[in-house]
């Protein structure tokens, strides 16, 4: 599994019973997750984008082994509340996730706060807060 298919995986893992670690995200923004651009230009509900940081792979004797990729998780929000909701949201579904069928070894908060927003018309502004994840992958 690549590294943009494991973190889109994490962050839409409902389970089967609707249930699943990221139950919490898809209740606050349905499949509004979208890798590193949001085509939704001047939305202004809850949505969360994702964008590849760092990545590195381990090898062994055997010529592969983990692979690690840092992502950045934003969650984008009309509210500073919204944005908080988010961003616990992420932490919730990748505190101690592992999925040992689709290759996730495991997962790993490396840091979390504010982003700036750009835009100044009030009318429009956002809140945002973003997650740093770390996904250990088998190759």
């Amino acid at each position: 599994m690549s590294p943009d298919a494991a973190i889109y995986a994490l962050l839409t893992d409902t389970g089967e019973d609707g249930e699943g670690p990221a139950a919490g995200i898809v209740a606050l923004v349905g499949d509004r997750i979208w890798p590193v651009y949001d085509p939704t230009v001047g939305e202004t509900r809850d949505r969360l984008l994702y964008q590849q940081i760092s990545g590195v792979v381990v090898y062994d004797c055997s010529g592969g082994g983990p692979r690690r990729a840092r992502y950045q998780v934003t969650g984008w929000s009309a509210t500073p509340e919204g944005a908080s909701a988010l961003a616990e949201a992420v932490l919730a579904a990748v505190s101690g996730y592992q999925d040992l069928s689709d290759g996730i070894l495991g997962v790993f908060v490396s840091g979390q706060g504010d982003v700036p927003a750009l835009e100044t018309d009030e009318a429009a502004q956002q809140f945002g807060k973003y997650v740093d994840v770390e996904l250990v992958i088998r190759s």
